[in-house]
């Protein structure tokens, strides 16, 4: 079938042009184990680095893991760049501890036996930068960050964020597969096997391939007909960080300062479609530079055709938490977008569980 014969295709039974936007929540919905929380608590986070944002982090998430998302742990990175004193959490006497550790001895012995010090290796104990360990009824102290403890704060902080990185690619690799029977996952496969007619934008860094097909080679056509944002493990890399601010010597948390930050072109794509669904994206502040414009743009368009919004979420509150953020993407005129498109949002959780 020619190319033009499809577009008439297409243009006849859909839309001429359709934008799918995945988030967080899609792959929450496919059953995924993808949320901040799941992967806080596996053994690939560095929640144990020795890095003042790392502290930060853990102080302000930690406590509240369940109620967490991406786009807090963004709006965390952000925050703490622009703190203008980030004091380090660790003291001299603590990195004198930690480099008397440094090589794991079968002795609990202080250093040069001086009680002094006791403190310092509660201290260190509790937050995991050292650890006591019991081989073969032999104890001692393990250092898990060893090779770093002579590190500049500096140093320290922008290796926690590429910790991050790589340890969220690793887990995100170790995740096991999941059933591949929700409804969004049928639609999903209409829009990429109608390419002319659709794109689908992620900001997952998960493929989706494997939830579409059993067979390797479709599931790789599948894969890289998606366009990522941020960075996926197909490409071996993905983007963790802040939206543009001046963060001065912080700006290494921003995401447009990573060196393989090339976005697709959304934006353009999205102001170019009659449709656009949303599935599982808190259209949150961090990532307002591709949405807002949109948003702008619908409240102030007064094109004869109207454009086509449909944005899927979970429940009453992830629709509240929706609007809230549409209503600032549109300087609080929300009501305008629903006269000036056909706008909808449709919640996801079944019946069964709103029961529970």
């Amino acid at each position: 079938m020619s190319e033009d014969l499809i577009k008439g295709v297409c243009q006849a039974v859909a839309p001429l042009k359709r934008v799918l936007v995945l988030g967080n929540g899609f792959d929450l919905a496919v059953g995924r184990k993808t949320s901040y929380k799941d992967f806080y608590d596996s053994m690939y986070c560095p929640k144990f680095y020795p890095a003042p944002l790392i502290d930060f982090l853990n102080q302000k998430l930690g406590d509240k893991l369940d109620g967490v998302r991406w786009l807090d742990l963004e709006t965390a990175l952000q925050e703490y760049a622009s703190l203008l004193i980030k004091q380090d959490c660790l003291m001299q006497d603590d990195i004198y501890v930690l480099k008397f550790y440094k090589i794991p001895y079968y002795r609990m012995s202080l250093p040069n036996n001086d009680k002094k010090y006791s403190s310092n290796i509660k201290k260190l104990l509790e937050k995991g930068y050292m650890m006591y360990v019991e081989n073969a009824g032999f104890p001692y102290y393990e250092i898990p960050y060893r090779e770093d403890v002579e590190l500049s704060m500096m140093e320290r902080e922008k290796k926690a964020l590429e910790l991050i990185e790589r340890g969220l690619m690793n887990y995100l690799n170790a995740m096991s597969a999941v059933e591949s029977n929700h409804f969004i996952i049928h639609t999903l496969k209409h829009y990429l096997e109608n390419p002319v007619c659709s794109k689908v934008y992620s900001f997952n860094y998960t493929p989706v391939g494997n939830l579409l097909t059993d067979k390797a080679a479709q599931a790789s056509e599948y894969d890289d007909s998606i366009l990522y944002v941020h960075g996926s493990v197909i490409k071996g890399h993905v983007i963790v960080g802040a939206k543009d601010g001046n963060y001065e010597d912080y700006d290494f948390v921003q995401k447009s300062f990573d060196s393989q930050f090339n976005p697709p072109p959304l934006l353009m794509d999205m102001m170019e479609a009659d449709e656009v669904v949303i599935f599982g994206h808190s259209l949150g502040d961090c990532d307002s530079q591709y949405f807002q414009p949109f948003f702008q743009r619908m409240i102030s368009s007064f094109d004869h055709k109207k454009k086509k919004i449909v944005i899927y979420t979970y429940d009453e509150n992830s629709e509240i938490d929706i609007k809230r953020n549409l209503n600032k993407l549109t300087d609080n005129h929300l009501s305008w977008l629903y006269s000036m498109t056909e706008f909808k949002i449709i919640k996801t959780k079944k019946e069964d569980e709103t029961s529970e």
